[in-house]
């Protein structure tokens, strides 16, 4: 009965090892994986032989190679393609309309962003996403926010601690304040609990540009409400996002991966750095980033490619919908496994 059990909950899954292989390779510390491991249900003592034998196998089959030189080819090769990417414009491509094909052969596999000005169908959802329109329809509804972010320096990461129920209508108050205010925020991050009561914007399919795969739109939309002044701390997303601009301005500062070993990433897909108030004494190397920067206006778009860092304020009160519903793979997280610790 024992082994059997034993068998039943045997973690050496091709996952797991798959997982350890490429944090091994990151060099990722062992009690950083084995932490993460124990979160995710593993015995300690287990997790450490798994680590362990990874190791020692890596090294012994060759099939991995030496971490170090693996390590400082893949430096070498990003920083070759940062050298060419400061001697770019930082300019951002704008176009008023584009074609699927274009925008698939030059902006989406070609991994560059792009301002789009006509995004149009907004006009579908304007009247329903207006400040008097959200108030009477949503206002007694109780809906998920990220609330008491000025407390915590790493509130984007901590954003599970963060999750707060209110009345729609209280939230509202907050973020139509005349003050600048970062401590409340209805974000992807809460998409969850409030896809429910946002259905009827989040999965139509009205507002969507061409762009979007409008067959396979269900659950792929994402609502962003906050008052002026609110942040989304520098980070890269997992996937290709279309950031659209309902209400309100934001400024927008982003910069390819090719900057990966100059930006500091210490956890998953974050930072320390602060684009708004750069500390170059701390972050050194941040200055030989060719940093982009745009203000999204109401009825605009931007394509935020994956990997892409960025860094975004609202310089009003503020809505936006991030989609990801591309008519080409956008499957980039099925892949990604370092979830934890970088450094």
């Amino acid at each position: 009965m024992e082994s059997e059990s034993v068998r039943e909950q045997n973690p050496f899954t091709k996952g797991w090892v798959e997982w350890i292989r490429k944090n091994l390779e990151l060099e990722v510390s062992a009690s950083a994986m084995t932490e993460a491991m124990v979160r995710d249900g593993i015995d300690k003592t287990i997790a450490e032989a798994m680590i362990e034998t990874a190791r020692l196998l890596g090294g012994e089959s060759g099939t991995s190679g030496n971490s170090t030189t693996r390590a400082a080819k893949m430096e070498w090769i990003l920083d070759s393609l940062a050298r060419s990417d400061r001697a770019r414009s930082s300019e951002i491509q704008t176009k008023k309309s584009i074609s699927n094909e274009e925008f698939y052969e030059s902006f989406y596999f070609s991994n560059e962003p792009l301002i789009l000005t006509g995004w149009d169908e907004v006009k579908a959802i304007r009247d329903d996403l207006s400040w008097n329109a959200l108030s009477k329809r949503y206002g007694e509804e109780e809906v998920e926010i990220q609330e008491g972010r000025n407390a915590d320096q790493y509130y984007e990461r901590n954003s599970n601690e963060h999750k707060s129920v209110v009345k729609f209508r209280e939230f509202l108050d907050r973020v139509l304040r005349d003050d600048e205010d970062n401590d409340v925020y209805l974000t992807a991050n809460n998409g969850k609990r409030n896809d429910e009561v946002f259905s009827s914007i989040t999965n139509s399919n009205r507002w969507m540009p061409d762009i979007l795969d409008r067959e396979n739109h269900k659950g792929k939309a994402f609502l962003w409400i906050g008052p002026k002044g609110t942040v989304t701390q520098l980070h890269h997303d997992l996937t290709n996002n279309l950031l659209l601009q309902v209400s309100g301005s934001k400024s927008v500062k982003l910069f390819p991966p090719c900057y990966f070993t100059r930006i500091y990433n210490d956890f998953h897909c974050y930072t320390g750095f602060d684009c708004d108030h750069p500390d170059y004494e701390r972050f050194p190397l941040v200055e030989e980033i060719n940093m982009r920067e745009c203000i999204l206006e109401e009825g605009q778009a931007l394509f935020l490619p994956v990997g892409w860092w960025h860094q975004v304020r609202s310089l009003s009160p503020s809505i936006s919908i991030t989609a990801v519903n591309f008519h080409h793979y956008n499957r980039f997280p099925d892949q990604y496994t370092t979830h934890w610790d970088i450094s």
